[in-house]
């Protein structure tokens, strides 16, 4: 089993959660999933509208993760070596979110500009 399949059966073993924007989980997160690096691990976190699929260690602000992680919402690590997928708390879904990029990196959104920027730390 895939981890796309094993997040589609978690989305069917929750009802009430995925019950819009399923495109996140369905075309986002599963494109995502189909050219991960191997070591990769992320947080997957399973709302009512959406889902969130977030790179720890990517050098993204974690805010892109842990501003989802509210009552009700589901979190989950996922290791792309093993395929498992782990359902783990908001305390530690933040703190693995707070993991640094190995080489420094630290990627910046602007709004403004509509654009990605990457900076060394």
């Amino acid at each position: 089993m895939t981890i796309y399949e094993t997040l589609c059966g978690i989305v069917d073993n929750n009802p009430g959660h995925l019950t819009a924007y399923k495109n996140d989980l369905h075309v986002i997160d599963k494109g995502v999933l189909e050219s991960v690096q191997p070591g990769s691990r992320y947080l997957w976190v399973l709302r009512e509208c959406g889902t969130q699929l977030f790179e720890i260690a990517s050098g993204h602000q974690p805010i892109w993760v842990t501003y989802w992680l509210t009552p009700g919402n589901l979190a989950y690590l996922v290791d792309v070596d093993s395929g498992k997928v782990e359902p783990i708390s908001h305390d530690k879904a933040r703190e693995l979110a707070q993991t640094p990029h190995p080489a420094g990196k630290v990627v910046h959104v602007s709004i403004d500009r509509g654009q990605w920027e990457t900076y060394p730390s």
